[in-house]
């Protein structure tokens, strides 16, 4: 039964070639919109997901009142770690980093200027809890959560390792930061996913700064947007409670005069990436905005092609009536219309996709994004197309037929 509708479809299209290049044509212009912002969404959506307690992971954010305004900051002073430490025990885990730019140079290659390496943006000062409240795979030496106990150590991701020394193998190699301070390599993370706000990759024992800048140890009234203090909460235990917690008692024990200037609150990793007063992208509401733009285009087009088959249909009447004659049953004309439908459908999605993947690169130029396209490896894209080919082939092959 399939193969006779599969051979009369294909019969009947060929027949009518410009009324299938129309709703190819209109199908495949708003399924491609819908693929790319599909992409997009994803994308922006799924940010720092990937770490393991992401639902329970909070930064802590400091916002400084002044008389006619307020400041609101990433960052924190830096002895609030370790003051939470001793004041927020329900946390499982407490982390602090502190990035910086430095001139990084290969020991093995020091009197080689081709060799040395100005870093913006890359680099951070780390405590050895960073690696219990963020996940990073290990690819060679020693266990993240050991790797910078001690001061002159640092850890790199592959990518940094193969730019310092073309090659991965770097566990035991040597750096110079700035000619001031030597570090030895004691681990090589894989490399980040694209879909990341934290995009350090050489962590840098926290020991190493202390000892270099010991007044950081007692600096309370110094807040850097680029040193961060992330806290992981025990299941049930709430941020609003952190929150009462840091505001009651927190910040009138540590800032005594100068409570009334400084807040602190936690603010959930979900809302990094989104959250423009906090250095994120305040993109959420664009989101929002192309998701509808991405499901009118989807459902334009198949408006669009139900229009067209509708008119289509007065040309067909005869076909249609010569088949009821010789004892064409209502179900098998049904079938017929849905087999034409589901291929005019086929195609229309695999010039999208291709045009999709085409399109890629000024898409990404025009949003800013790193989107990647692999419809076999990518099984969540392959599963949206799959859908999108059942959805769109329901829902307009379901009122011509």
């Amino acid at each position: 039964m399939l193969f006779s509708y599969l051979k009369t479809a294909l019969r009947v299209l060929s027949r009518y070639r410009a009324y299938v290049v129309l709703n190819v044509a209109g199908l495949t212009v708003g399924l491609t919109g819908g693929v790319l912002i599909f992409l997009l969404l994803r994308f922006h959506l799924h940010f720092d997901r990937h770490h393991p307690a992401f639902d329970r992971t909070y930064r802590v954010v400091t916002d400084l009142v002044y008389p006619n305004q307020t400041q609101r900051s990433p960052g924190v002073p830096f002895p609030v770690a370790g003051a939470l430490r001793q004041d927020l025990r329900q946390a499982e885990a407490i982390a602090l980093v502190r990035g910086f730019d430095a001139q990084v140079t290969p020991v093995d290659s020091i009197r080689r200027a081709e060799r040395r390496f100005q870093e913006t943006g890359t680099l951070a000062y780390a405590d050895p809890a960073w690696f219990a409240v963020f996940g990073y795979s290990l690819r060679a030496g020693t266990p993240p959560t050991e790797a910078l106990r001690e001061p002159g150590r640092v850890v790199l991701t592959e990518r940094l390792a193969r730019k310092y020394f073309d090659t991965p193998e770097a566990v035991g190699r040597l750096l110079r930061l700035d000619n001031r301070v030597t570090l030895t390599v004691t681990t090589v993370l894989e490399d980040l996913p694209l879909t990341t706000d934290l995009r350090h990759e050489a962590f840098v024992s926290l020991g190493t700064l202390q000892s270099l800048q010991p007044d950081l140890l007692t600096d309370w009234r110094s807040v850097n947007n680029r040193t961060q203090c992330f806290v992981v909460l025990p299941p049930g235990y709430s941020a609003e409670r952190a929150d009462a917690l840091l505001a009651a008692e927190f910040v009138p024990k540590y800032y005594g005069p100068d409570a009334r200037r400084y807040r602190h609150h936690l603010q959930s990793l979900a809302d990094l990436h989104f959250n423009g007063a906090y250095d994120g992208t305040d993109f959420r509401p664009m989101l929002w905005a192309l998701a509808l733009v991405g499901g009118l285009l989807v459902g334009a087009s198949c408006l669009n092609f139900i229009n067209l088959a509708t008119s289509q249909a007065t040309r067909r009447a005869r076909e249609i009536g010569v088949r009821k004659t010789l004892g064409g049953q209502r179900v098998d004309l049904f079938g017929q219309f849905m087999t034409e439908t589901a291929l005019v459908v086929l195609g229309a999605v695999g010039l999208a996709v291709g045009l999709s993947y085409a399109l890629l690169p000024y898409f990404n130029d025009v949003f800013q994004s790193r989107l990647s396209f692999g419809l076999v490896s990518d099984r969540v894209l392959g599963l949206f197309v799959v859908g999108l080919v059942v959805l769109v082939t329901v829902g307009a092959g379901t009122y011509p037929a």
